[in-house]
């Protein structure tokens, strides 16, 4: 007697699913699907006069019937007998024709494993027929040093058992990388090559993750199946596998790494076979016989779509949010994603954050959220924007953020050259503050709100301030819950008071302030201690004292007194404040022009025309008087001073002279 082994169909592929194809499976309620699975064996005989008895083939690699998948009929030929978890095919006597195969028409359903309570982590006890799956086997070598310690860290004060699945699934997810290099091996590599080598196709992570659980007692099954996938433009069925992992109380619920379907699989997954580990066989062959061997054939595997129908309502809503409205060229910004699980049992979904021209992503997109029964959670994303965009316009920028299964929601923020500009560290920050506050539920119970004089007094959202003012922030903070908060700590930047706040007790604390940058700015307040963390931000604008330059004077050294002549200078702004209510004033001895500018935003350039005859002979001074204040009605000037002289001046010319200097005078004496 002989056997033969086929090990697992065929190396099982990294697919990646197509997500058209991917958002109509697990959007759409049922699908009715046919496979066919077929194979042959020819006769390999050693010598002229051999003989066959028989030949078995036990097909354990077939459509199997859960809660998700019915199967409406299978036909099998040759009539095959059901022995246990196989299909034999046998042969006697007539060994003419040794093809064999499997049709079968299934349904598939998109429902959820509802797990409506928290299971306690670890699992006390488990039955019977369980502890197996629990247990270290050939590829899913769960009892290796390295998985148990990854495994147990990461698990590590945790004690629901449905998040620390997940939390499994997300490392495996985020660490091991999809490789191709393995699809050439003949056999699938073990849990613990896979995590030294952080590679392998979808089996090998699989067999990583459900190590990972029983390493933990949890119990994990291996399963292997077809699934739909647009791997190398196939768009088209091929071999998958996934897991199983069991929660008391409520079974086995799938988890698919590869697929990031965590809780649940798509309507394309069949699942043909359940094993214990990974490199169990699909088929065995046994035949009886003189001079005699077999030669086989992978499996033949075709899968189509006959029907799909129905529609699933959606698991969750989303609402995006922009933490920063409006950044500075070349900023970071956070963008935050508020998920609501609509459902009352555990939910698992993929999120991620859409591509936008000039935005950069710090980490991955795609992120994992589980939720507990109606349970609210926010995700947040630190973006960068490139710098180096023009500073003529302002720039606004969508984002949007969607599920797995097209669930959406859009924000958007907008760009200028003139506002502040935000560090990964200043961003970074603000995301652990705000997550912090999540994990910290007292922070709710905690009102914060910090203001300046000129925002409460002129209700202003984004008050100005020289730097000369030192503006005073007061801070106030209301304990609006149960609990005696004991050495809570207030902080501005460094500048940090400690206190006590009772219940229903209100704190105002004061804060000095200095800034050595003009511009757009924002305060961070956070009051901290082992219940609580909560930030309040406060808004304004620092602003440097005005300031204006006069340059670019153009005059000529001599004139003539019938000669007409231009005195040219400009106004150069050199502050980001505006000068304010501003008089220019050009003076020489009795003869002043002067002009009133209500705010100076640009440089402005000045063109005076003059003529010789209202000069003196010889040598006259000019003076250029800048006069302007600030927003505080402050005063400030400045002055040049130049000289232009009157030459070649006849009898006549003086004569004129003195006269226009005598109606000058008569006219100032009058008034």
């Amino acid at each position: 007697m002989n056997k033969h082994y086929l090990p697992a169909i065929l190396i099982l592929i990294a697919l990646i699913p197509l997500s058209s194809a991917q958002e109509d499976f697990l959007n759409t309620r049922k699908a009715d699907l046919d496979i066919n699975i077929s194979s042959s064996i020819t006769l390999a005989p050693s010598s002229s006069d051999y003989s066959v008895d028989y030949i078995l083939a036990d097909l354990s690699f077939f459509p199997r019937e859960d809660d998700r998948q019915k199967i409406t009929e299978l036909i099998t030929s040759p009539e095959a007998q059901t022995i246990g978890n196989s299909l034999r095919y046998r042969w006697e006597n007539d060994f003419s024709s040794l093809g064999f195969s499997a049709s079968s028409e299934l349904e598939t359903k998109n429902i959820f494993n509802k797990i409506t309570r928290k299971i306690e982590f670890p699992i006390e006890s488990l039955p019977e027929e369980i502890i197996p799956y629990t247990l270290p086997s050939d590829n899913i070598d769960s009892n290796e040093t390295d998985i148990i310690t990854l495994s147990s860290f990461l698990a590590e004060g945790e004690d629901d058992l449905y998040i620390v699945v997940n939390k499994l699934a997300n490392w495996v997810e985020d660490n091991v990388e999809y490789s191709l290099d393995t699809l050439t091996a003949e056999v699938s590599q073990k849990a613990s090559w896979v995590l030294n080598k952080r590679e392998g196709v979808c089996d090998e992570l699989t067999s990583l993750f459900i190590a990972m659980a029983r390493s933990l007692g949890i119990p994990g099954k291996y399963i292997s199946g077809m699934a739909y996938t647009n791997w190398k433009g196939l768009n088209d069925f091929g071999p998958h596998a996934w897991a199983e992992i069991y929660f008391p109380g409520y079974g086995w619920v799938p988890f698919d790494i590869t697929y990031n379907q965590l809780g649940f699989i798509d309507l394309s997954h069949i699942k043909l076979k359940e094993s214990i580990d990974s490199d169990e066989p699909s088929i065995e062959y046994e035949w009886k016989g003189t001079d005699i061997d077999i030669e086989t054939q992978n499996l033949d595997i075709k899968t189509k779509i006959l029907n799909k129908e129905g529609k699933i309502e959606p698991q969750v809503s989303i609402k995006a949010k922009a933490i920063k409205s409006s950044i500075g060229f070349g900023s970071y910004n956070l963008i935050e994603a508020e998920i609501t699980n609509l459902k009352n049992f555990y939910f698992t979904t993929g999120l991620s954050i859409s591509k936008t021209k000039e935005l950069e992503v710090a980490g991955k997109r795609e992120k994992n959220v589980a939720l507990k029964p109606n349970e609210k959670k926010k995700v947040y994303w630190i973006i960068e924007l490139k710098p180096g965009l023009d500073s003529k316009y302002t720039y606004t920028f969508p984002i949007q953020i969607y599920s797995i299964r097209n669930t959406t929601s859009e924000t958007s923020f907008t760009s200028s050259v003139d506002e502040p500009i935000f560090t990964y560290k200043e961003i970074n920050s603000l995301k652990e503050d705000m997550e912090e506050e999540a994990v910290k539920k007292y922070s709710k119970e905690v009102d914060l709100n910090c203001t300046t004089e000129k925002a409460e007094y002129y209700a202003y959202e984004n008050p100005e301030y020289y730097a000369y003012e030192n503006p005073e922030i007061d801070c106030r903070i209301r304990n609006l819950g149960n609990v005696f908060l004991k050495d809570l700590k207030l902080c501005l930047e460094k500048d940090c008071h400690t206190i006590n706040l009772g219940i229903s007790q209100i704190r105002i604390i004061s804060f000095d302030t200095n800034f050595s940058s003009p511009g757009k700015k924002e305060l961070k307040v956070i009051a901290k201690n082992d219940q609580i963390s909560k930030a309040a931000y406060l808004k304004f604008t620092a602003l440097d004292k005005p300031n204006i330059i006069i340059n670019d004077i153009e005059f000529p050294t001599n004139v003539l007194f019938n000669q007409g002549f231009s005195i040219n200078f400009k106004l150069e702004k050199h502050s980001l404040s505006n000068p304010e209510d501003i008089e220019v004033r050009l003076n020489q001895g009795g003869l002043i022009k002067s002009w009133n500018i209500d705010e100076l935003h640009n440089d402005q350039k000045f063109i005076i025309d003059l003529e010789g005859k209202i000069l003196n002979e010889g040598e006259n001074s000019f003076e250029i008087l800048v006069e302007y204040k600030d927003k505080n009605n402050l005063n400030y000037n400045t002055t040049e001073e130049f000289s232009i002289t009157l030459e070649d001046v006849t009898l006549i010319q003086k004569l004129q002279i003195m006269l226009n200097r005598l109606a000058q005078r008569i006219e100032g004496w009058l008034g």
